[in-house]
């Protein structure tokens, strides 16, 4: 008979995840630009530290969750399951990355500034440049190939931007949870 290997989610990380969630919502709805067609901000960085330090599961709770709360408190028109839906994977690629990281790069540290490069060109070309905008096209009724040029365009300045947030977070993390 073979033994089920579970996975015990600890306290602790349970409320970091909780806390990056509602930092999100805070960057994503009070301190974000909107355009009709694009929304200019850092939103995206907690869920994805959320992902590459928890896990798949706690960083894709934690984007699905920073959507639906977020679009509770600060409604910015009609809900769209799809956008919930790209922020869940927002956290969850991160996370499956970060296992990846940790499992078969054993040699120096797993969050590099070109792998986190890498994780961030994936997740925003699959959640944003494709999902986001194939969403806008059924939110907005205009056609998918006029909207895409403008959202390459935000993510190609957003990626590297996001990245290195991202990686800075990253690098000093340790020594800040250490020292409180």
């Amino acid at each position: 008979m073979l033994k089920r290997r579970t996975r015990k989610i600890k306290t602790q990380h349970l409320v970091m995840a909780a806390f990056l969630t509602a930092l999100s919502i805070v960057i994503t709805r009070l301190l974000s630009v909107m355009l009709p067609e694009v929304r200019i901000g850092f939103g995206r960085v907690p869920i994805t530290i959320a992902g590459l330090l928890f896990g798949p599961m706690l960083g894709g709770i934690s984007g699905a969750a920073s959507d639906l709360v977020g679009m509770l408190l600060f409604p910015t028109g009609a809900y769209h399951p799809g956008f919930t839906f790209s922020s869940m994977l927002d956290g969850l690629i991160p996370g499956l990355f970060a296992l990846y990281f940790k499992r078969n790069l054993k040699m120096g540290k797993p969050f590099t500034l070109t792998r986190i490069l890498l994780v961030h060109l994936i997740t925003i070309v699959i959640t944003s440049v494709i999902l986001n905008t194939l969403w806008l096209t059924q939110y907005l009724g205009k056609g998918f190939l006029v909207l895409l040029p403008v959202r390459v365009l935000n993510s190609i300045i957003n990626i590297p931007a996001q990245a290195f947030i991202v990686y800075t977070i990253l690098k000093y993390q340790d020594r800040f949870l250490k020292n409180h």
